[in-house]
Parts: C-alpha cells; structure tokens; sequence
C-alpha cells in the first residue's frame, strides 16, 4: 500500500489499487465516514470511442445525468432504500467530467462500501425504467429554468464556449432528454463504468487495510478487460458568442455576472518555466483573493459607494483550453459594476505585503479542513479530477509561490479581453 504525505499537514493518504479500481484512504478522527466512488464520465463527455475502434460513438446530451439517476435502480429496488435501513445517506452528483456516488454513515464500514461498489457495478437498466425516470428528469430540467442561478450559469456557458459541451446544461436540452434511449445508457454504463475509470475514496475513522480489504472481497469476482478511451477532439475557439446578454429574473435587485474566457496558450511562459496547471490555479487564487475579494480594498470600495448590494463571489475554473474567471453580485447599477471590474481587471495592482498574508491564510485555512477529515471529502472529486495526486501538494505550492509569478499571472489577466456579462433583471 502506497503512503502518500499531504503537504504541511500530518495527515496521510493510503493508496491501493484493486481490480484497477484506484482507492484512497484518508483516516482520522471523526464521527463519521464518507464514500466517495468516482467515474471519470460527466455531461461535456458525448463523443468517445475504445482506442483501435473506426467511429465514435456519439451521445444526447444528458445522457450523464440520467445515468446517474437510473444506477440507483437495482432489480431489487432502490440503492437508497438499502443505505437508509443501514442509518446512512447515499447521494450523486454529475459534472461536465465527472459522476461523484456519496455515501456517508456514522458506522458499519463493511456494508455500506460494499453496497456501494455493488450498486454502481451492477448495471439494471429496462425501457420502462428510462421512460419512467425520463418524465422526472424532464420535471427536473423545467424546475432549473426557474432558478435564477441556473439560468444565469446556463446564459453565461452558451455564450463563453463555442466547441466545447460545456455550453449545454450538465443536466441536458429538454428535446435532448426525451430523445434519450436505453441504447444510450446502455453504451455511456459499457464504455465508462469500469473500475479502472473509476476512484474510490473513503475519510473517516478508518482503518486503510480493513478498506482495502472490503474492497478486494467485493470485486474478488468482477471480471474486466481495460481498453483505453479517446475523445473526439474538438477544441474550443477563443472566441465568444455575445458579450452582453440580458435575462428576465423576478427579483427587484438585478444579479450579474462578468466571466473572462482567457486561453490556456496565455500561459506559455509560466509553463516553460515548469509550472503545473494546480500552480497556476494557485496563483489565479492568490491573485483574485487578493485583489477582488471580500477582504480587499476593491470590495470595500464597492460597497461603500453602493455598487454592488451583498456579497461579492469570485471563481476561476481551468478547462482543458481555457481559464475563466467569474465574478459576480447583485446590482442597482449594472453597467457601472461591469465597468468597474473590467478596469480593476485591466489595473491589477497587487502588493507583496497582501501576497505573503495571503498565503499565510490559506495555508491556515486548508490546514484547518484537517481538523473534521470529512470536511477534505466535500472538493475532493473535483481536485483529484483536475490534478490527480497534484492536490495532496497544495499548501507547499502555497508556500513557495513567488511573488515575482503572481505578477505574471496579473499580467495575463490585464490583457484578457473575452468577456462575457449576463445581466438578469426585472422586466420594466
């Protein structure tokens, strides 16, 4: 069993994989455990092939989603059914590169994992129960057009991406959702649901051997053949559908959002010098946390004049092509809160004091999630997919990140100029 250190912490994780399953164990003392069974297999994911094949297969979007919801079905029930006579709570989630199953239980280890490979390596799949399901997920797709929150984040990803599935609803189109069969989940469960695409992950007060053993046990007669899967490349342009869209919102206050498309070939010299992609996330945070976050002087500054009303959230996220930044709040003033972050945007001015307090803080924050090891499990699927082990070295890339290379990173951002504003408001 692999040993691996979580930088600045005392914590460890242990490594094993079984059946080309990879487990990771994170013990410590808490109440509770956490499962987290991940596949690598999410929305953005709809033309694939096995490598050595002639075609792709190609997918409706929602395919994902709706996979998730008709895994819980077994031939003798419902999944939940079974984790809620145990005491314990099961649930899933599906992003645009991942599906993410969750179990969390107060005890009785053995069971609950192995229920939990089970039901998800345990494909019961009928054109009675797609249809049946497709009438929920329909009602579910309608309820998001209703969220402000949704519809914002739909407005803003149809107008950033072009290529890239991204700029389609996780959960799918309505016409995309009812076209869906049960040829559809049948091949999205045969090409992605294997272990070997897959990433266990348990926290709690543990016993790593005693995990890797129930996950032998549980997979001692599973029988797999690895083939390797290639996307369809398609890769994202620079450029952005409008760059002001306006969408209706009951709410008297207006909600904004300004998001900045910047290419990943931006960072080519910050690559050369033998960054990795978690460092330059980590600079973009040090960088936005300093400059534009509820702790600064610009937030102080907004708020004062009446700019913006509540709080202000800043994002950055990194696809395969591209870093886009958000930034949004609720606004009286619309135009000026757009103006006012895309001249902050384009005059960055961070200061080494603020840099080095900075990193002194997140240093403290992420030692602090290790207090409730559960706490860690919450962001782990989507770290561990975006940078795989690069996660466990967060504090020490905090650490000895260099002020000299944040101001680089500033200088990327100064010169960004794809921006896309969404502005949901009342209609007058």
């Amino acid at each position: 069993m692999q040993e691996i250190n979580i930088a600045t912490v005392e914590n460890k994780v242990y490594k094993e994989n079984v059946c080309g399953l990879d487990v990771y164990v994170f013990p410590g003392e808490t109440k509770g455990i956490t499962m987290n069974l991940i596949v690598k297999y999410g929305s953005a994911m709809n033309d694939f092939r096995f490598k050595g094949e002639k075609e792709y297969k190609h997918l409706h979007l929602g395919v994902a989603h709706f996979l998730e919801h008709l895994t819980f079905k077994m031939e003798d029930g419902d999944a939940n059914d079974y984790f809620a006579s145990l005491g314990s709570d099961a649930n899933a989630f599906t992003t645009f590169d991942h599906t993410n199953y969750e179990v969390w239980t107060a005890s009785n280890l053995k069971d609950n994992l192995s229920y939990l490979l089970k039901y998800v390596l345990t494909p019961y799949y009928t054109k009675e129960l797609v249809e049946k399901e497709k009438g929920i997920i329909l009602e579910e797709a309608k309820r998001c057009l209703d969220n402000i929150h949704r519809k914002l984040s739909y407005a803003v990803n149809e107008n950033l991406f072009q290529q890239d599935n991204r700029k389609y609803p996780v959960i799918g189109t309505i016409p995309e959702i009812e076209a869906i069969t049960l040829e559809d989940i049948e091949t999205a469960y045969n090409y992605f649901y294997k272990p070997y695409n897959m990433v266990l992950a348990v926290f709690g007060n543990v016993d790593p051997k005693e995990v890797v053993s129930i996950v032998k046990d549980s997979l001692k007669d599973y029988k797999y053949e690895y083939k390797e899967i290639e996307y369809k490349e398609d890769k994202e342009q620079p450029e952005i559908k409008e760059s002001r869209v306006e969408i209706e919102d009951k709410n008297e206050v207006p909600l904004i959002s300004i998001n900045y498309k910047i290419p990943i070939k931006n960072f080519t010299e910050l690559f050369k010098e033998g960054m990795t992609r978690k460092e330059i996330d980590i600079a973009t945070y040090l960088l936005v946390s300093c400059e534009l976050s509820s702790t600064s002087d610009f937030y102080e500054y907004l708020r004062d004049n009446k700019i913006i009303i509540g709080g202000m959230s800043n994002y950055c996220q990194l696809t395969d092509d591209y870093l886009i930044y958000t930034s949004s709040a609720n606004s009286n003033n619309p135009d000026k809160y757009i103006e006012e972050i895309k001249n902050k945007i384009k005059h960055l001015n961070i200061n080494e004091e603020d840099f080095e307090r900075k990193k002194r803080s997140s240093i403290a924050k992420f030692i602090l999630i290790f207090d409730n090891i559960n706490d860690y499990s919450r962001g782990f699927s989507h770290e561990f997919i975006s940078y795989g082990n690069d996660m466990f070295i967060e504090n020490e890339v905090i650490k000895n990140m260099k002020f000299e290379t944040v101001q680089k990173i500033q200088s990327v951002f100064e010169s960004a100029d794809k921006i896309v504003s969404v502005i949901a408001k009342k209609e007058s």
